[in-house]
């Protein structure tokens, strides 16, 4: 377990290390502006949650806006000018679990019951991060991602209920949103407890367990193998004949008394001895 905590923790250290380098090269700079845009949101909780805990719903609502934009920005910039990377992809996730539990806390104020959805959501994130220390890819899920668009939607209608005073929506949309949370830790653990750890897919996982499961090779030489020895057998006989026949024709050419019908019979007896193409044997 240590090892693989080494594994990954090292693997992120790399990530923000090229990172960096890139932020310090001219040049290379733009590649980190999708990463940017998403560290942002890990600022949300030091603005939206002042101002929603002073009563300023006006203020945390743009706030929540505002920093929801980032999500949509970083996401589009690095799909359209190819600056994807695996710690976009990480950091991102992180980000949102941010964001996502920044925004109950401020609606929490006003709606005591939304901290069932927060306390559900940090269990998520524990699992996530229990895996990711493990070695294992636990790779988003359909109901894992409406979860996600249900839980904003969750935390920004907590928002404004105080100013409409009515609260029979939100209190519907936290019945499915905590459903949609308790079917996301399900499928995290027991549908990603079959991927393989990082760097190995599962392929790799399925010709070891092959590899295990065959048997020894018997001793005995099977048909194929007698046919493929005799075979190559037969063809280095027939090589060692073409070269003798070869030094041969050589010798007998190179004498100016050779005859017509000596160089007619050295052609029948090259034709004699050419290997023929095999039939019937090994591929």
């Amino acid at each position: 377990m240590k090892k693989e905590k080494n594994s990954v923790f090292n693997e992120y250290k790399n990530q923000i290390k090229e990172a960096i380098n890139d932020l310090k090269t001219k040049g290379r700079r733009h590649r980190q502006i999708p990463n940017i845009l998403t560290v942002l949101r890990l600022t949300a909780p030091f603005f939206i949650i002042p101002a929603a805990f002073s009563g300023n719903i006006p203020l945390a609502i743009g706030l929540t806006a505002g920093f929801g934009l980032t999500d949509l920005a970083d996401g589009f910039i690095a799909r359209h000018w190819e600056l994807t990377s695996e710690l976009g992809k990480n950091l991102d996730a992180v980000c949102d679990k941010v964001f996502a539990g920044t925004l109950l806390i401020a609606a929490s104020f006003a709606n005591p019951i939304l901290l069932c959805n927060l306390a559900l959501e940090g269990a998520i994130a524990g699992i996530n991060i229990y895996k990711t220390i493990k070695g294992e890819e636990v790779h988003s899920t359909f109901i894992g991602k409406a979860k996600t668009w249900a839980l904003f939607a969750l935390a920004g209608l907590g928002l404004i209920t105080p100013m409409l005073n009515f609260s029979a929506p939100l209190n519907a949309l936290v019945g499915v949103t905590s459903a949609m949370q308790a079917l996301t830790i399900a499928s995290y653990l027991f549908k990603s407890d079959d991927n393989p750890p990082k760097g190995k897919s599962k392929e790799d996982n399925q010709n070891i367990n092959n590899q295990e499961e065959v048997k020894p090779e018997s001793k005995e030489p099977t048909k194929e193998k007698v046919l493929e020895k005799d075979y190559v057998a037969t063809t280095e006989e027939q090589k060692a004949n073409l070269r003798e026949l070869k030094s041969l024709k050589d010798y007998l050419l190179s004498k100016d008394a050779t005859t017509q019908l000596e160089k007619t019979g050295i052609k029948v007896m090259q034709k004699t001895y050419e290997p023929k193409k095999a039939v019937g044997g090994t591929k």
